[in-house]
């Protein structure tokens, strides 16, 4: 296919521009009067059009090795400039871009950076607000006044940097590109007005050639803060300014490549490959020229050449200022399929050739051969029905802000992988190039979202989306992105925006983008009339079943799901359960991958990560950013493990697990699990005893198989517990992991018939004193001593040997600091006064049922004025061995909460900072996020089982807890035993510490150890935005029965599990 394209056509254009704007002479008046800035039709001035960016290699071996720095004609200005900021447009300096304005005593700043974060001006966190008066196009309007806003009206960063053009460009053409930059700026190079760019994350180009002279040459910029392209930068981050990604310049011959689509498809067999490549050539010099010779060369992983074609070969005399675009299709036999799984690639080379034969231009592409299909209600790649396993991400790093580095996205990408994470949506901007590069090199999906939104003007009358006068600025911010990333195998949907309401204007960006490109979905989850695929955000499970049923022929996609702000992810799971059980329901990403925190030093020294509020911004939504489900630094929180458990591409069942027979479902879509080693090892009680390697793992992608594993009949420990442990791992090293890394891993109970745990002999223990006193009743015996205050209704004193292993005993607690998950409950939990609550002693009792055993009753009514009642019945049960078993009953009176916690709390001396118990683990888990935590026998310290939230709140939990010991460095402590089993954390922080602290760095260990032994938790569910918890993971109404024990417990006595597997008499 030909294509001429002349510039008639664009003197057609601005007439009919002319004619409409006649009729609207009035507006157009006004409007002109406004700043560029502040004119929502004017979104560029002598920008080039938006295009794939392709740097120009001079040779087959540079163009090979990719590295555009390796490049004769690319030269980069990323660096140190001279910078000047002022508050408000006004008091910028208005001249600095004239050649003899003197910048010398100015500051340096590093490029790329966000200004806010080298000391100039202030960083804001709003979510949905502006945080400028809101009065579309105008963003200077006067806001509140106590907001940032008020006195620094519209930042103004002034840029200057003095460069010498490259050897070897003379006679070419010469263009300046800025990656990225925030909000909009004006460019001048040596003294001449170049242009004006706004939209902030796609490419600004300019063609510089006329401006330049010998020798050094000066390029100016000024940069605003606000722009009217702010009321559609609208998303939910920090708002940071300044030039934030590379700015460099690159050089192409007069005559040659202006942009170019290569298209990698399949035939209908998803056999072999079809690529076509249209290629757009451009006259920028004064005369007409003859349309230059493209040949096209595909090559394999081994750079050898596996198809070619050309493309031009002097066809027309092309007039200045016209383009000319050509095609050809090249076939490829067999193609090597992209997938994320499978990212196999392939390099594209353009070579410009003169009328002599020699190369002028060459432009080198990875491609990757696949088909994007949307029908019968699913999403299929290369005609496999997919699941899309994602999660959102901002580009965030906590000292760069959105200036993130190479090595940061490889971290993340890594990490990603490593997870079982295969997608990525771009929320809610275009990322940095180098980022689709990677995901197409390491193989991720992307879900490319363009940099629209408009949430603070609803989805309503007032949505921008229904204004004419926007529609430019919409299509401008979509189609941006995709001429950019259109070459990207990776890219398999695009997104038109985030929260920017429905309308017109979207309306006319799905066109466009239909205009250019049909290979690929379109994704918009406020108005599915302009997509292809249906959407929604943080839908509960009953919603998304109903979803998941539909008879539709349209994918369902979840584009937000899992708030994971804070302790969250709670009922993760469950959402998977789902999915996987609907052909329709193709998936979903996390909100979101990391915290945006910014870390800052406290005026202590110690550093934090600063959310909304902490720059003294205003207005602000403080925590609303610490979504991710890595931290700000990129360390993991326990959520991840949880991810990677659920997203895992294996699932494995008992049939007969006595026999060792097993089932193994491969949920892979394109990779056997031969691939993979699976190893196993059966444990009791924590401990291996049996453990091999399984033969044979040859399962076709979504196959089912049976496995018999050599599993031999044990020595049966009585009351032990009996795990099969599975874990799959990689045999070979890959770019983001090395041979042994853990990809799917279970835990399935063997279901042995063990006999009952052994009993204590009372009659082989120590006989006990008991004296009664005004204050209550000590009893001791052999090594042991315990005193219980009828005041309290506590234990007062235990001591084992010597040392006193309990400073206040058990009390009824029902409260947690709020996680974030929590919006839903936590004002009815201080309304109640559950926070509050007061204990008074209604019953205290005591007696010496025997030589050996006394019992100790205490009756307590724990409750507040606001409301809150409990009514705890405790009967101690000590013997003469020093273990004391607790009966417990929480009754409620005349509560009817759904309250955090039920269970009691108690406060150890900070010697015992040793932790080891039996239950689920090593993470930190809970009723609804334990999935990834296995049973087992885990060691840590107390510091060590705090998890570092950005704001502080419940943490450190354990569930299904058969026993913990709390040991000194000697390994002697307390031993605490569940009658059944139990929720608990230890921690060196109260309940009130952790809710009153701003951030981590505020709080300050206790030299004590709270200990909180519950009969259960509150899950975490997803309130933070999204559904509470499920019902079954909230905890009874009414009233609840729990048992556990407290033991002494020294080294010498030997296995703590032996010691822990004794039943405590009836």
């Amino acid at each position: 296919m030909i294509k001429l394209i002349r510039s008639e056509s664009v003197l057609l254009v601005w007439v009919l521009f002319v004619v409409m704007c006649s009729a609207f002479v009035t507006g157009s008046t006004a409007r002109a009067a406004l700043n560029d800035w502040e004119n929502e039709e004017v979104i560029g001035i002598n920008k080039e059009p938006a295009r794939v960016s392709s740097i120009p290699f001079t040779d087959h071996e540079s163009a090979l090795r990719g590295d555009r720095e390796g490049s004769l004609y690319f030269q980069l200005l990323s660096g140190a400039w001279k910078f000047h900021w002022v508050g408000n447009p006004e008091e910028r300096p208005i001249d600095f871009y004239k050649m003899g304005y003197d910048v010398s005593d100015w500051d340096e700043i590093e490029v790329p950076s966000n200004w806010q974060l080298q000391g100039y001006g202030t960083p804001i966190y709003v979510n949905v607000r502006y945080p400028f008066k809101r009065e579309r196009p105008r963003v200077t309007l006067a806001p509140e006044k106590d907001w940032t806003a008020f006195k620094a009206r519209n930042p103004v960063g002034s840029y200057r940097r003095n460069f010498e053009v490259a050897e070897g460009w003379d006679g070419r053409a010469v263009f300046i590109h800025f990656e990225g930059v925030e909000s909009a700026f004006y460019l001048w190079v040596n003294g001449e007005k170049v242009g004006y760019s706004q939209g902030s994350y796609t490419p600004a180009e300019f063609n510089i050639t006329a401006y330049l002279k010998e020798g050094k040459n000066t390029v100016a910029v000024e940069v605003y803060r606000w722009s009217d392209g702010s009321y559609l930068e609208g998303q939910d981050f920090w708002r940071l300014s300044g030039i934030f990604r590379d700015v460099y310049l690159y050089s192409t011959p007069r005559v040659g490549i202006d942009d170019f689509f290569a298209l990698a498809d399949l035939d209908a067999d998803y056999e072999d490959g079809q690529l076509s490549v249209s290629c757009e050539i451009r006259n920028l010099d004064r005369q007409s020229k003859v349309v230059p010779r493209v040949e096209v060369s595909l090559l394999d992983d081994q750079n050898k050449e596996v198809a070619s074609g050309e493309i031009g070969a002097g066809q027309f005399n092309l007039k200045s200022g016209d383009k000319w675009e050509g095609q050809v299709t090249l076939g490829i036999e067999k193609a090597r399929k992209w997938t994320a799984e499978t990212p196999e690639l392939y390099t594209l080379l353009l070579k410009q050739m003169d009328e002599h034969g020699k190369v002028v231009d060459i432009r080198r592409s990875r491609v990757g051969f696949r088909k994007v299909e949307w029908r019968d209600g699913q999403l299929f790649i290369n005609g496999v029905s997919l699941k899309l396993k994602g999660v959102n991400r901002h580009e965030h790093d906590p000292d760069r802000g959105r200036a993130v580095t190479e090595a940061s996205m490889v971290e993340d990408i890594k990490l990603m992988k490593q997870f079982n994470i295969n997608t990525v949506r771009t929320s809610h901007y275009p990322n940095q190039t180098r980022w689709y590069e990677l995901c197409d090199e390491y193989g991720m999906y992307v879900v490319n979202e363009a940099n629209v939104e408009s949430h603070g003007y609803g989805y309503k009358k007032e949505s921008i989306g229904h204004d004419a006068s926007w529609e430019k600025a919409h299509v401008d911010r979509v189609m941006s992105m995709v001429e950019r990333d259109k070459n990207h195998a990776s890219v398999i949907m695009w997104s038109l925006g985030n929260e920017a309401g429905p309308g017109r204007n979207f309306a006319a960006a799905s066109a466009a983008v239909r205009g250019l490109d049909v290979s690929r979905p379109i994704h918009y989850e406020r108005d599915w009339g302009t997509a292809d695929v249906d959407s929604v955000m943080y839908p509960s499970l009953g919603h998304l079943k109903k979803e998941g049923k539909k008879e539709s022929d349209r994918p369902f996609f979840v584009c937000e799901y899992a708030h994971a702000m804070g302790n969250a992810l709670g009922d993760f799971k469950a959402y998977w359960d789902i999915m996987n059980s609907h052909k329709r329901l193709i998936g979903g990403c996390i909100w979101d991958w990391v915290d945006q925190g910014l870390r800052l030093k406290g005026a202590d020294g110690k550093e934090f990560y600063a959310y909304g509020g902490d720059f003294g911004d205003k207005p602000n939504d403080r925590n609303f950013c610490m979504n991710g489900i890595v931290f700000s630094d990129r360390s993991l929180s326990p959520m991840m493990w949880e991810v990677k458990k659920v997203y895992q591409y294996a699932d494995f069942e008992g049939v007969d697990l006595l026999k060792g027979k097993i089932r193994v479902r491969n949920r892979h879509s394109f990779t056997n699990l031969s691939e993979y080693a699976l190893s196993w090892t059966l444990t009791v009680d924590g401990r291996v005893i049996q453990k091999g390697e399984l033969e044979g793992l040859d399962i076709k992608p979504g196959e089912v198989k049976d496995f018999d594993i050599a599993l031999k009949q044990p020595k049966l420990v009585a009351g032990g517990e009996y795990y099969l442990n599975l874990s799959m791992a990689m045999t070979k090293d890959t770019a983001w992991a090395d041979a042994g890394h853990e990809v799917a891993r279970e835990q399935l109970q063997v279901p042995f018939k063990v006999a009952d745990r052994p009993v204590m002999q009372v009659a082989e223990m120590p006989v006990i004193r008991m004296k009664k006193h005004a204050r209550g009743v000590r009893i001791s015996g052999r090594g042991f001593v315990v005193a219980f205050d009828k005041r309290s209704g506590r234990i007062s004193e235990l001591t084992y040997g010597k040392q006193k292993v309990i400073k206040e005993g058990p009390m009824f607690s029902a409260y947690r600091a709020p996680i974030d998950n929590d919006k839903w409950v936590r004002e009815k939990w201080k309304k109640a006064g559950l926070n509050e609550l007061t204990h008074e002693v209604l019953e205290f009792k005591s007696e010496k049922v025997g030589p050996r055993v006394a019992e100790v009753y205490v009756r307590v009514l724990s409750s507040s004025s606001k409301g809150a009642a409990y009514e705890h019945q405790a009967k101690y049960r000590v013997y003469g061995n020093g273990v004391i078993a607790v009966e417990n009953k929480f009754e409620p009176q005349g509560t009817s909460l759904d309250v955090a916690r039920l269970g009691v709390d108690m406060t150890l001396p900070g010697a015992y900072g040793n932790v080891m118990w039996q239950g689920r683990g090593p993470h930190e888990n809970y009723a609804d996020r334990k999935y990834s935590a296995h049973f087992g026998v885990y060691e840590e310290t107390v510091k060590g089982l705090f998890v570092p939230y950005a704001k502080p709140q419940e943490t450190g939990n354990r569930e299904d807890v058969r026993w913990v010991l709390l040991s000194d460095e000697a390994k002697d402590g307390l031993l605490i035993v569940a009658g059944d089993k139990m929720s608990m954390s230890a921690l060196p922080y109260t309940v009130a510490d952790l809710e009153k602290a701003r951030h981590p760095s505020a709080l300050k260990a206790r030299d004590e150890v709270v200990v909180h032994v519950d009969y259960g938790q509150l899950g975490l569910g997803g309130a933070s935005c999204g559904p509470r918890p499920m019902m079954k993971h909230m905890l009874p109404r009414g009233a609840v029965d729990f048992a556990y024990s407290l033991r002494p417990y020294r080294a010498e006595m030997g296995s703590v599990v032996e010691q822990a597997r004794l039943k405590t008499p009836e």
